[in-house]
């Protein structure tokens, strides 16, 4: 929601859905793994954690969809038309959106 939010109006489509969907997904996963590699450490029994490769793996696909959903400097700076207004969002209509999307 807060990733949305934060970029100009109309960098979204709705057909981007699918891959916003994703990039949230992989970002918990990434999360998660962060978690427990900071919990038990990187390796184990002399050998790499099994999150290390979760983690590797979701921060790579986060970075490719970063560029499919021009989410990097790079992207904004060479081809996000500058004369589009950020749009910021109070508190309150964040939290709106939030109750639709729970009851959805």
């Amino acid at each position: 929601m807060a990733l949305v939010c934060s970029c100009p109006l109309g960098q979204f489509q709705a057909s981007d859905n699918f891959l916003l969907c994703r990039y949230a997904e992989l970002t918990v996963m990434a999360e998660e793994a962060a978690g427990e590699l900071r919990a038990g450490g990187l390796v184990i029994n002399g050998k790499p954690s099994a999150w290390w490769t979760i983690y590797c793996d979701a921060t790579k696909e986060l970075r490719a969809l970063a560029l499919r959903l021009w989410l990097g400097p790079q992207s904004r700076a060479s081809k996000a038309p500058k004369t589009m207004p950020v749009r910021t969002m109070s508190v309150y209509e964040m939290m709106a959106l939030e109750e639709d999307y729970a009851k959805d």
